[in-house]
């Protein structure tokens, strides 16, 4: 089976949409992302869940991308 990299992102940017909607809102904890989405970071607004399912998106891609350059032989 071919590695189907449009499908894994959406996959990840579904999961992350969920676990804004679900957990935190109803019943927050002491968490980052409970944090986020309500939005309890003094004057900073609430993150929705679109803009969360996003921020953890660019984290992904971001820290992939971090790592792969910080493991690079240097020429």
């Amino acid at each position: 089976m071919t590695p189907n990299p449009m499908a894994a992102s959406f996959g990840l940017l579904q999961y992350a949409m969920e676990m804004a909607e679900k957990p935190p809102r109803p019943a927050p904890r002491n968490d980052i992302v409970t944090t986020l989405v309500s939005g309890r970071c003094g004057t900073v607004p609430a993150l929705t869940s679109d803009e969360f399912g996003f921020f953890v998106l660019l984290l992904a891609v971001a820290g992939n991308e971090t790592t792969r350059n910080a493991i690079s032989p240097r020429a």
